[in-house]
């Protein structure tokens, strides 16, 4: 299966959740490539045949490669900031993933939003559904807390949250 990883461009989270889910998937037994701007020299190897792709298009690829990977993908996850709503670069992120579901239809959209410690505010909340909204056929998944560093990966693996988002990710196979 192929997963890809859709924020704004610069989002570490981005990066740290496509880590994650990739290492959540070798510990369930599955070879997995891992494809993102600080794990691509490290992950690939040619010779070897592949159960998953995770690509984190926001920061690796870019232009027409960040646009054939989420028409190849079985599963688009959509990261959102919510600092960055009502952003110029958010909806520039909406149109990537709307372009993606014109060519790529049967791909299952998932949107997780990674915000602190702080509960979103009302507004935030509303901004978001709506978001959602607009891509049809996409579903909200469960809210990535970060910590103060930006991060939210923890010393002892993935928090439960991203266990969760992987469960939905990769519920197919499961």
């Amino acid at each position: 299966m192929i997963v890809a990883l859709a924020a704004t461009d610069g989002n570490a989270a981005a990066m740290n959740l496509a880590q994650d889910l990739a290492d959540l998937r070798t510990v369930a037994g599955n070879k997995v490539l891992l494809v993102s701007r600080q794990c691509t020299p490290c992950r690939a190897d040619a010779r070897k045949r592949y159960d998953d792709v995770v690509i984190d298009v926001s920061g690796a690829l870019h232009g027409d490669d960040a646009a054939l990977a989420l028409a190849a993908a079985g599963v688009i996850v959509v990261l959102v900031d919510p600092e960055e709503l009502g952003a110029q670069r958010l909806s520039a992120l909406l149109a990537r993933i709307k372009q993606a579901q014109r060519t790529n239809p049967g791909a299952a959209v998932l949107v997780t939003v990674a915000h602190g410690r702080q509960a979103l505010s009302a507004y935030q909340a509303g901004c978001i559904l709506v978001f959602v909204a607009q891509i049809p056929s996409a579903r909200l998944s469960d809210t990535l807390v970060l910590d103060e560093t930006g991060g939210y990966r923890h010393a002892h693996g993935a928090p439960d949250e991203v266990r969760g988002l992987y469960r939905q990710v990769f519920e197919a196979d499961a």
